[in-house]
């Protein structure tokens, strides 16, 4: 009899455990500590290498950056205006979008002040030669792949852009043509508009339409790239639309990468 209850006890224990679990409240954001979003300007180095899978987000809000990296363990958490660092626990964490919130009573600690050295921030971890540095700009010719892979914050706009469904049509349907870009990883508007376009390309793989883009060295060096004087590039980001070997377009700056399917597409369409 007594073995017939345990087990029937146990039968009932998953529904009463996800009645608990419905029954507990949501863990709610900090009301500064949040909308921490990645961030593709720097890069995080430990012990002389670079620690590729480290993610490092920043909060307009909180003024504040969160950084997470397996070898370092738990978040830790820069604040930009005195420069002290907290330790958090994981589960301090809210997963929000492509990034995170802090729980409103996050159980952090302080471990230290954070020492600025001209372009780079020395985190202040025992045993540990910790930077935050500069990501080196992404230069010359490269594809789509490398540009996320270097960038992953593109992706973010990416999936947050539509591309016009007709535009994007006519392009499938166009005769082949070569679109090659010219931008800067380090550029304010690009980060901003580039993601259109790249999404443009994702949705023309395939197709006729091919992509290239260059990158450019930091200004002023960026400007001097033989490359960017014999196309005259002015400004970033510039497309420019060839066939057969030859320009027949080009479009650039925000209001025209804010729609780059129907622009492309106009220039396409035209008299070639």
């Amino acid at each position: 009899m007594t073995t017939r209850r345990i087990t029937s006890t146990l039968w009932v224990l998953p529904a009463l455990m996800v009645g608990v679990a419905a029954q507990l409240p949501a863990q709610t954001a900090h009301p500064v500590l949040s909308g921490f979003l990645p961030i593709d300007d720097y890069i995080l180095e430990i012990d002389g290498q670079t620690d590729s899978g480290a993610r490092l987000y920043l909060s307009q809000r909180a003024a504040s950056m969160l950084i997470l990296s397996d070898s370092l363990g738990d978040p830790l958490l820069l604040w930009a205006r005195s420069m002290a660092v907290d330790r958090l626990q994981g589960s301090d964490l809210l997963a929000s979008g492509p990034g995170y919130d802090v729980v409103a009573e996050p159980d952090k600690s302080y471990i230290g002040e954070a020492r600025p050295d001209q372009t780079t921030i020395v985190l202040p971890l025992e045993g540990r030669h910790v930077k935050i540095l500069p990501r080196p700009p992404l230069i010359g010719d490269r594809t789509l792949g490398e540009l996320l892979e270097h960038s992953p914050g593109y992706r973010v706009g990416m999936d947050a852009f539509q591309p016009n469904a007709a535009a994007m049509a006519a392009l499938h349907d166009t005769e082949p043509a070569r679109v090659r870009v010219f931008f800067g990883t380090w550029c304010g508007v690009c980060k901003q508009v580039l993601p259109n376009l790249l999404q443009v390309n994702a949705g023309l793989e395939g197709t006729q339409v091919t992509f290239e883009y260059y990158g450019l060295a930091s200004p002023p060096g960026g400007w001097e790239d033989p490359e960017v004087k014999s196309n005259e590039v002015t400004g970033l980001p510039t497309a420019i639309i060839y066939r057969d070997g030859r320009e027949v377009g080009r479009f650039g700056g925000a209001n025209d990468f804010a729609r780059p399917a129907q622009v492309l597409q106009a220039v396409l369409a035209g008299p070639r």
